[in-house]
């Protein structure tokens, strides 16, 4: 626990907020300020590895006043700590949440968060109280106060800077006495939940209503499936369309594929209608590729006027999805290699053996980065600390480039004049403001880190700084960037064959879409 002078500013928190309000804090993450317009005289610290109750078992209960200010995005389980706190407050006690709001803070539909690698959940409005919901006895509270708390937010920020003001959930329950007919209501759920089946009981008289849970899988009528590829990747595709075919039986199929594969997709008798359409040529070495923009227009063009109820592109490179983007359809579905397709309706995340499982290596040269204390030739950038004043830390910096997801292993190529072991280094992104990793280069020859992309990213700088024990006049010829494979022995056929069984799924199970028809029995 840590105690602090008891302050309060004015703000529309303040009439819910009690002087000797407790702060629950996250260890590691910052404390509230007064950009956060309330200080607090205690605050106890939490693990976000547990559910902090065991930080709260010692605290006294009848508090008039709990806050969680930025820690249930943070912690692995927030259910737990939104129980134990609100059962340590008194009858009129406030349990005061903020978090971050996902389309205010994170601006961005999946995770991970776009500012911080703390957060392992977003939040909206609705799912905060969801999750109190399921914390709580919602008989024994009442709701204050919800809010999308934007005050001075700055709406004109790009995505690669984090907006200005207040960007965050806030959430006021008060605790009450718990009514006399709680119980009852609890007990008319118990019974209900023993009956034989859970229904609704009918009235005495008038017809018998019954409820059929069935999904949503009426009025797939017409289905079109892309398969942009060379033949033996078609080939490999027949599996995966027989699937759609026996799922939808009674739907009218097209297919869009390469001229080459015409008469095969003729011959498997599984298509109503065979569009061709040349993404690339056949053999890019006898004819170059048309352009991109007029392969959109052509494609435009060929289903102009045209609806679908379910548009499916098994093509696991990422090229043909703006295609599958065009299409009218209820549903479309596609392989969304680390989420960058969030417009799919059903998508797969698996990593594409050919472009993902390719091990790349190539050399950042000394002309991508700039530097100071030294001088620059066309194959190196020398330094001399004594040419550097001691307050400037940083010596070399770049090269402001973008990096794809995945794990990479950088060598730094520095050669020392007269000894040295370590350098110091990070790398970051948003001209310094967002550090993605940081540590020393031990300089015994290997000079190599390790750095985890868990997403794309957008000018990425890697600067290297003064340390102890470092060489006074070293070369610098660059970066060697080594970026591994994806792991995994999932084969294309394989993988296409998922994806049309999950859409099978999706749209026959009644289990994964619980719609409820009501009908009459005459």
């Amino acid at each position: 626990m840590l105690v602090r002078d008891k302050k309060m500013y004015s703000n529309f928190l303040a009439e819910f907020v009690d002087k000797d309000a407790i702060d629950i804090a996250v260890i590691g993450g910052v404390l509230p300020d007064t950009a956060d317009d309330i200080m607090t005289g205690l605050v106890i610290w939490v693990n976000a590895a547990s559910s902090g109750q065991s930080c709260l078992q010692n605290l006294t209960s009848g508090r008039n006043c709990i806050l969680m200010r930025n820690v249930l995005q943070q912690i692995d389980d927030p259910r737990a700590l939104i129980r134990e706190a609100f059962e340590k407050l008194a009858t009129g006690g406030r349990l005061v949440i903020t978090v971050p709001h996902q389309f205010l803070f994170e601006r961005k539909l999946r995770l991970p968060s776009r500012y911080t690698d703390s957060s392992i959940r977003f939040y909206t409005p609705a799912t905060l109280l969801l999750q109190v919901e399921e914390a709580i006895d919602m008989n024994e509270c009442r709701v204050r106060l919800l809010k999308d708390d934007d005050r001075n937010y700055d709406y004109s920020s790009p995505l690669e800077q984090l907006p200005s003001g207040q960007k965050r959930i806030v959430l006021v329950v008060e605790r009450i006495a718990r009514p006399t007919w709680a119980n009852q209501v609890v007990n008319e759920a118990t019974f209900l939940s023993s009956l034989p089946q859970p229904l609704l009981v009918p009235a005495d008289s008038g017809p018998t209503k019954t409820y059929l849970i069935s999904p949503f899988s009426a009025g797939i009528n017409s289905v079109i499936i892309l398969k942009l590829d060379h033949r033996g990747d078609f080939k490999l595709a027949d599996l995966a369309m027989k699937v759609i075919k026996e799922t939808f039986p009674s739907a009218r199929i097209s297919l869009v594929c390469g001229s080459w594969n015409l008469s095969n997709a003729q011959s498997s008798g599984l298509f109503d209608e065979i569009l061709t359409l040349d993404m690339f040529s056949e053999d890019s070495s006898a004819k170059p590729n048309p352009p991109r923009d007029l392969i959109i227009r052509t494609f435009k063009a060929m289903i102009e006027g045209k609806t679908f109820d379910l548009a499916v592109d098994f093509r696991h490179f990422v090229d043909s999805r703006i295609l599958l983007q065009c299409i009218n359809a209820r549903y479309r579905s596609g392989f969304n290699n680390y989420n960058s397709f969030p417009w799919l309706d059903i998508s797969l995340d698996l990593p594409s053996p050919t472009v993902d499982g390719r091990v790349e290596q190539w050399i950042i040269s000394p002309s991508s980065f700039a530097f100071r204390g030294g001088s620059r030739t066309s194959s190196y950038i020398h330094i001399d600390i004594d040419l550097v004043t001691a307050a400037e830390e940083c010596l070399i910096w770049g090269p402001h480039c973008a990096f794809a997801t995945g794990q990479y292993e950088f060598e730094f190529l520095i050669d020392c004049l007269d000894g040295g072991e370590k350098l110091r280094y990070d790398i970051c992104t948003d001209s310094g403001r967002i550090i993605l990793q940081a540590g020393e280069i031990t300089l015994n020859g290997m000079n190599k880190v390790y750095f985890d992309a868990p997403y794309s990213l957008d000018g990425v700088e890697i600067r290297i700084y003064r340390a102890e024990n470092m060489p006074k006049k070293w070369f610098f010829n660059g970066i060697k960037v080594r970026k591994s494979g994806a792991g995994g022995d999932i084969h294309q056929q394989e993988a296409m064959l998922l994806l049309s069984h999950l859409i099978a799924a999706r749209l026959t199970l009644p289990t994964i879409n619980n719609i409820f028809i009501e009908k009459t029995e005459k």
